[in-house]
């Protein structure tokens, strides 16, 4: 079964070439967003293994997104990796990233994307174990 990874971006082209490569690299499924708003009813619905998302965007941000599905039991378990221009982990946790998130600085590297993405899906990546998707 493809990994899903839901790529939020309000960038279009971020969200289209990210999306582009998962799928041509490592054949994952991928869906784009390019505003954080829809982001909730878009995971309930479609149940991603994993979150690419940039953490700063207008309107809702992406600390904002995390901070709902940690609230959500059904949903607190999806891993993120946060995108973002420039961030220490100083500024990370004041942007609200805290737990097991990653955080990767804009732009990254396709490989450095593709390995933060098997490491959140590993097994043991979360408390709970293995993460499976309801059919």
């Amino acid at each position: 079964m493809k990994r899903r990874v839901l790529i939020i971006d309000d960038e279009p082209d971020i969200t289209q070439l990210l999306g582009q490569q998962l799928e041509a690299t490592n054949g994952y499924e991928t869906l784009g967003l390019t505003t954080a708003a829809h982001a909730l009813p878009m995971v309930r619905s479609w149940r991603p293994d994993v979150i690419v998302m940039d953490l700063l965007m207008p309107g809702v941000r992406g600390s904002e997104v995390a901070a709902r599905l940690a609230e959500d039991g059904a949903l607190r378990q999806i891993p993120i990796i946060f995108l973002t221009g420039a961030v220490t982990e100083e500024c990370a946790a004041r942007a609200g990233v805290v737990g097991r998130h990653q955080c990767l600085t804009k732009p990254v590297h396709l490989h450095t994307l593709l390995l933060a993405i098997e490491t959140a899906c590993a097994p043991d990546a979360t408390s709970d174990g293995p993460r499976r998707r309801a059919a």
